[in-house]
């Protein structure tokens, strides 16, 4: 196929993306990968005044990605 300045459309790279994301999606341990509400729902109740005793807690939401 011939596309102009010798090289394809970006939208013609869009596929092998969206194939690349869902193996990386699929590699993992939870086999998913994060949603905003896994995310935001922790967010929200460390923003609140129910967690005032804690400081310097680190929370990974990696879907289980990293271990240690």
């Amino acid at each position: 196929m011939t596309y102009p300045f010798d090289r394809p459309p970006l939208c013609a790279g869009l596929g092998l993306l969206a194939a690349s994301v869902t193996r990386y999606a699929e590699s993992g341990p939870t086999k998913k990968f994060v949603t905003v509400e896994q995310v935001t729902s922790p967010a929200v109740f460390f923003c609140s005044g129910a967690t005032a005793p804690i400081a310097g807690a680190n929370i990974r939401m990696d879907g289980g990605r990293r271990v240690g």
